[in-house]
């Protein structure tokens, strides 16, 4: 490691050299140059990504945002750093402000009968009035970035235009019917085969695949997500997982909004005899959600 690179992540490195360091290895690690990086962040210049990465500059809120949207990071990731780095240039001007400055000994030219102690305590009113007012500005600009940081609920889920929604049961012997849980019917084993899938990403992340899942034995299709390793080993403990299962011939479907349990998850069956079912769902990550996924309305295979 060199001396410049030691410098990013040393135990005295700026904000923005910690940040550039780890925008650097996320450019790295995903295979972009840093002409396409400013064409995906929209960009004037690849300059403005060598400033960030060498720490240079420190990108704008939006900028960040846009850097999670496309490494599919956790909203607020990055833009932690935006705050990190607004509080220390905060703290150092209210540290160069209340420095002592040296004593003034007898009278100012061309100011008769004033001394150097009459002015030092007015000196020292103005350097803490100052640092109490630039000390309001950064609670103004923490509470800001609070807002702006903190984990937000996720958006609300678009669902289907369905008239009559059959939540999953939780009992443990369930008939097989509208809204029944595969896996209490035992119609989840068997002659079981996927009719249709739909990738579900959050920025340039794919998460996990949606499967429309049907049972031959049953006649019966349900959603299903069967997510990644990278959905799994999410740090995040805030992920939702939504999934509905819809047939439009009448309107019917059933729907699941619930904690990811590092697992597959599946909705409710519905009856593929009474009509063609199609599977739509998203994954919210700490109040980002992905694209919202569906297949297309698929009949039963004759």
């Amino acid at each position: 490691m060199d001396e410049d690179r030691a410098s990013l992540t040393g135990p005295n490195a700026r904000p923005s050299a910690e940040l550039g360091a780890l925008l650097r290895r996320l450019r790295i690690e995903h295979g972009h140059s840093q002409r396409k990086q400013a064409k995906d962040l929209h960009l004037s210049s690849h300059s403005s990504v060598a400033d960030y990465e060498q720490g240079r500059r420190m990108p704008s809120l939006k900028t960040l945002q846009s850097y999670e949207r496309l490494f599919g990071l956790p909203d607020g990731e990055l833009q932690r750093w935006h705050r990190q780095d607004l509080e220390e240039k905060a703290a150092k001007a209210a540290q160069d402000l209340l420095a002592p400055t040296p004593e003034v000994s007898g009278r100012e030219p061309g100011v008769p009968g004033e001394s150097g102690e009459s002015r030092a305590p007015a000196g020292r009113r103005r350097r803490v009035l100052t640092v109490a007012a630039l000390l309001a500005v950064l609670l103004a600009a923490g509470t800001v970035a609070w807002v702006v940081l903190r984990p937000a609920e996720p958006p609300p889920m678009t669902w289907s235009s369905a008239t009559s929604v059959r939540p999953l049961p939780t009992g443990a012997a369930q008939s097989i019917a509208d809204g029944s849980d595969p896996a209490r019917t035992d119609c989840g084993k068997g002659n079981v085969t996927t009719l249709a899938t739909a990738d579900i990403w959050i920025g340039q992340v794919r998460l996990g695949v949606l499967e429309l899942r049907h049972s031959a034995d049953c006649a019966m299709g349900w959603a299903r997500l069967s997510p990644y390793g990278v959905l799994i080993n999410h740090t995040s403990a805030a992920i939702r997982v939504r999934l509905e299962t819809f047939r439009p011939a009448d309107g019917v479907a059933s729907r699941i909004d619930e904690p990811f349990i590092r697992d597959q998850h599946w909705g409710g069956m519905l009856d593929m005899k009474r009509g063609c079912v199609a599977v739509r769902g998203a994954i919210a990550i700490d109040g980002a959600q992905s694209g919202i996924v569906e297949t297309p309305c698929t009949p039963p295979p004759v």
